[in-house]
């Protein structure tokens, strides 16, 4: 559109080093049409993706978002005006002159009324030899004025000398955003100043047309940086000081931008070159993530907590490891989410790495915020105890640093949202599905309020637009709250995708406001929800080939109880995959610590064989065949008191969904009540002994079999009881071929040879 619109004019040209260009319409497009791309420039240029107001609109507050809205743009019309030539500059450079244009600087402005200081736009062809820089000078005039050539020169002049600091900005964005590649050629030309060329160009838009002078391209030589500096020594009045460029490199913006680099990258790294992950190895290897120096602030961590005298002389860097781990996590999360899943790797490390580093944290605020990182890195390897634990001493000490536990009053309105940001993250931390609804429903009623305290409160000056912008992602982060405990209580997969995008969302705005503590916490909760998503029990089990409302109604009993199942474990998965509950049920081994779920298998490979139980209850046929011949899954214990214990777990979760559980153990004999008790049980729980008597006494018991679990089932050895269970069981397969076995253990060697 932009090269229709404007055609270059024939000039005269001057002599010296300008060249000049007269760019007029060309009458080649409708004014309809320009105005309407035009207005799409503005748009590009303010109103950028995931815009305040819209969120505002979305989350059901329509008067913070109307206050946004009419407060958007500049209302002083010199500021629009400048504003404008930027846009129409950019543009230009972009669609007509293809140049590579970074950033939008008019999108970073704290305030709609904020004169954007520094570089107009910074366009870059980095495929020249040697890299050519753009730094164009626009006025917007109604009016020619001779004046305002000079004016631009001079501020070309001040912007020269704050150029690196200009570079070094767009650095930081083109990082914040994943542009890893753009950050990377940036940062050379930072490096390496004399293989720059910089050009210096002035664009003047006057009522008609746009009349632009540049310099012709040269390399800059070295005197030039003095050289201008003495000539504005001269006349520049004692005690004038220049203003600082905003955002720019010792800026507290950008402060805020490098301490964004090192909390961590964006929600989606990218990693297009594999960069960011051989780093991240290189940092956890021989960097200043290293493993001597995780091990010495293991061993200061361990020596403080247990009060030893005289701790050895430790030679770590706390900063160094600060500036390490960033890079280690990073390098993580440019792995994929199954990558990860698959195989944790280092993720356990640097989740103690984190945790060591908070023990040794100076200031609360930095402890809250290594807590967090090390509570989200524990569950995305996996390790939900260590997560859970992490995240109550989280949540107990953000609460002690806000010292508040209800909402704040107006004084205390920047610090609500945070608060309750955290909290939120907390909760999901801990997988506590009622505190998170909780919190959700608590968020969808206070954003409006909130707001309209705020928006109070910034017409009078007492806020800023950052404040409106961490309110936002409260209320998206309440509302993730509420789609995950929806998909927890329900299996909605739709509620788990857009807990997920709220959660991105948030962390967008976060980004886009520089609020780079608030934002760390987002971020890596939208890593972590991203995995709860995915290893959610509604997703993976239903996989199952026996899927009926027989499962449906076992996981909701399980989230209503005080353990409730939220997420489906790094073992459990890898039983799973390996075909727990496939179609063609064959023998099958599991192999697991303690803790680690065994209980939860040994109830789904139960579901699975019964589930003819579920399903058949509503057809004639089906209540025949169970009153007939009711299928009958053992599970096997060695001792007495473990088959107690057994039995109080399976019936607390399995009785919900209408299976019969019982127990048998002890005795030599078998009694009458005990033939009337296996006709009403559809899980039965016994020694290996009871087994042996039941199946010789009773030989019709056989044929109902359809599952056998052995716990402990590497007590299959040469003792008298490991000799009776092997031969309990190749009796079984000879006699009951239908029937599956099952081997649940800690410590078995050989399981696969077993199941074979």
């Amino acid at each position: 559109m932009f090269d229709k619109w404007l055609r270059p004019q024939d000039v005269e040209q001057p002599d010296g080093l300008l060249e000049y260009q007269l760019l007029a319409d060309g009458g080649l497009i409708e004014d309809d049409e320009l105005v309407e791309r035009l207005g799409h420039e503005v748009i590009r240029n303010y109103l950028v993706p995931g815009e305040l107001a819209n969120v505002f609109d979305d989350l059901g507050a329509p008067e913070i978002a109307g206050y946004l809205r009419k407060n958007k743009l500049p209302a002083d019309r010199k500021i629009r005006h400048g504003d404008f030539g930027e846009i129409i500059t950019g543009a230009l450079y972009r669609r007509v002159r293809r140049w590579c244009v970074p950033v939008l600087k008019l999108r970073y402005k704290q305030t709609p009324a904020q004169a954007v200081q520094g570089t107009d736009v910074l366009a870059f062809r980095f495929r020249q030899d040697p890299p050519a820089i753009a730094v164009p000078e626009v006025k917007t005039r109604a009016y020619r004025d001779n004046r305002v050539g000079s004016e631009a020169y001079d501020s070309l002049e001040k912007v020269l000398d704050r150029l690196d600091e200009s570079i070094h900005f767009l650095m930081a964005r083109c990082a914040d955003r994943g542009q890893v590649f753009l950050a990377r050629r940036l940062g050379a030309l930072l490096r390496e100043p004399e293989r720059r060329r910089v050009e210096r160009h002035m664009l003047f838009f006057p009522r008609r047309g746009v009349v632009e002078r540049r310099h012709r391209s040269r390399p800059r030589r070295e005197g030039d940086r003095a050289h201008r500096a003495d000539r504005r020594q001269d006349r520049r009045p004692q005690g004038v000081r220049r203003p600082r460029l905003r955002g720019s490199g010792d800026g507290p913006q950008h402060h805020q931008q490098r301490q964004g680099q090192r909390n961590g990258g964006g929600n989606s790294v990218r990693d297009d070159d594999g960069t960011v992950r051989r780093l991240g190895e290189e940092a956890l290897a021989t960097g200043e993530a290293s493993p001597v120096l995780r091990k010495q602030l293991r061993s200061h961590v361990l020596a403080e907590q247990i009060s030893a005298e005289g701790t050895a002389g430790y030679t770590y860097d706390p900063a160094a490891l600060r500036r390490g781990l960033p890079l280690a996590r990073l390098g993580q999360l440019a792995r994929t989410p199954r990558e990860r899943r698959a195989e944790p790797g280092p993720l356990p490390d640097i989740a103690q790495a984190y945790a060591d580093l908070a023990a040794r944290a100076s200031t609360p605020e930095a402890r809250i915020e290594l807590l967090a990182i090390s509570a989200t890195m524990w569950s995305l390897a996996g390790y939900q105890a260590n997560a859970t634990a992490i995240a109550r001493t989280f949540q107990r000490e953000v609460g002690s640093l806000f010292s508040y536990g209800d909402m704040p009053d107006t004084n205390g309105l920047t610090a609500a949202a945070p608060y309750r940001i955290a909290e939120a993250a907390g909760a999901v931390l801990r997988r506590d599905i009622d505190t998170v609804a909780q919190l959700g429903a608590t968020a969808a009623s206070e954003v409006p309020r909130l707001g309209r305290a705020l928006t109070a409160q910034l017409a009078a000056g007492n806020a800023e637009q950052a404040d409106l912008a961490v309110l936002a992602a409260y209320g998206l982060v309440g509302r993730s709250a509420r789609s995950l405990a929806t998909l927890w209580r329900t299996g909605d997969r739709t509620a788990g995708r857009a807990a997920i995008s709220d959660l991105k969302q948030a962390a967008a705005i976060l980004l886009q406001a520089s609020v780079v503590d608030t934002w760390t916490l987002v971020d890596s909760l939208a890593h972590v929800v991203e995995d709860i998503v995915a290893t959610s029990p509604w997703l993976l089990l239903r996989r199952a080939s026996t899927w009926s409302r027989s499962w449906e109604r076992y996981l909701k009993a399980l989230i209503v109880s005080d353990r409730p199942l939220t997420q489906v474990w790094p073992s459990q998965r890898t039983a799973l995959d390996a075909g727990l509950l496939d179609a063609q049920a064959h023998n099958f081994t599991v192999t697991m610590p303690t803790s680690a779920g065994k209980t939860h298998i040994a109830e789904w490979a139960i579901l699975h064989a019964l589930a003819d139980t579920g399903e058949a209850d509503d057809s004639p046929l089906g209540l025949i065949l169970r009153f007939l011949d009711p299928p009958l899954a053992v599970y096997v214990v060695p001792t007495r008191a473990l088959a107690a214990q057994v039995e109080r777990h399976l019936a607390a979760s399995l009785e919900l969904v209408g299976l019969r559980v019982s127990s048998l153990f002890g005795g030599a004999e078998h009694v009458r009540y005990e033939n009337q008790l296996l006709d009403h049980t559809d899980v039965l729980v016994v020694t290996t002994e009871k087994l042996d008597l039941l199946l010789r006494n009773t030989p019709e018991l056989a044929s109902r079999l359809r599952l056998v679990l052995v716990d402990e089932g590497h007590s299959i050895d040469r003792s008298t009881r490991g000799l009776r269970l092997e031969m309990v069981l190749t009796r079984i397969r000879r006699t009951t071929p239908q029937a599956r076995i099952v081997l649940l253990s800690a410590v078995l060697p050989n399981g696969e040879d077993i199941a074979r």
